[in-house]
């Protein structure tokens, strides 16, 4: 696991490796701005300004950045324990060296990079709402979005954990890019 998951601590280093940046509070980008990106000269005066925030990575191209690896994030919102570990099985087969981020357990983030078509939007699968009113769907986060990397998950109440495809604790995107 990552030693810290507060912005002055990763920030720099995910710009090194070319993840374009923003500074969140909880889930939220806050920037105005944000979606077109930060230049990596910026990064250092965003850290001495929001030190103690969360990090997000810009997923697909920001209008305002030059990205060689465009990362794109597959947001399994499952609340239900065996359908998500399903799901990561599945992933897990077909891209054996995916790395996967947890907020709130059973829910999961697996970030990608991929070239070609640009996606221009957020998909969504379908909203399926179970018996107790919790509501579950799959996102592919693109170009105008953003997911935490790392920081705390005010609903979970702990900080954001990533996990190699074995389960194992592993300090995610800053070891294993996508």
């Amino acid at each position: 696991m990552h030693k810290s998951t507060r912005f002055k601590d990763v920030a720099q280093e995910l710009t090194n490796l070319d993840y374009p940046v923003t500074p969140t509070n909880g889930k939220k980008a806050f920037l105005d701005g944000w979606t077109n990106g930060h230049p990596p000269e910026q990064v250092a005066e965003l850290i001495e300004k929001h030190p103690d925030c969360g990090a997000g990575v810009l997923t697909g191209r920001p209008r305002g950045l030059s990205v060689k690896h465009p990362v794109a994030g597959l947001d399994v919102d499952i609340l239900d324990p065996e359908a998500a570990a399903e799901i990561r099985t599945m992933i897990r087969e077909l891209f054996p060296q995916a790395v996967y981020r947890v907020g709130q357990n059973p829910k999961f983030l697996v970030p990608f990079t991929y070239s070609g078509e640009e996606f221009d939007r957020k998909l969504k699968s379908t909203v399926y709402q179970d018996t107790n009113g919790n509501k579950h769907a799959i996102e592919l986060l693109t170009t105008g979005q953003q997911f935490v990397a790392y920081g705390h998950h005010d609903g979970a109440g702990k900080d954001y954990e990533w996990f190699d495809a074995e389960g194992k604790h592993c300090p995610g995107i800053l070891e294993k890019p996508p």
